[in-house]
């Protein structure tokens, strides 16, 4: 008999309920996916997506603070660069 370390079950697990659109279970459940795993993963990306955007904010604030507010005419700059990014999902 294996045994485990004695670290292998320090993540408390806790146990939610999702309210989630019947297609997207039927479809989870028939390609074999651990729902409890994607749903951890998407709250975790969804966490550290957020985590990114307030220290952006911050740092942009800061920015503010030190050197003034964009002018409007940067601000369109900005705005067209913006336009030209490619932001679709890249597949790793």
């Amino acid at each position: 008999m294996t045994l485990l370390p004695r670290h292998a079950y320090t993540i408390r697990m806790v146990k939610v309920s999702l309210t989630i659109p019947k297609d997207l279970v039927t479809q989870a459940k028939s390609a074999g996916l651990n729902m409890s795993g994607v749903a951890s993963a998407a709250l975790k990306k969804k966490l550290e997506e957020k985590a990114k955007t307030l220290a952006l904010q911050k740092y942009l604030e800061e920015l503010d603070q030190q050197h003034g507010p964009l002018s409007q005419q940067e601000m369109d700059e900005a705005s067209q660069w913006a336009d030209q990014l490619d932001t679709s999902p890249q597949i790793a």
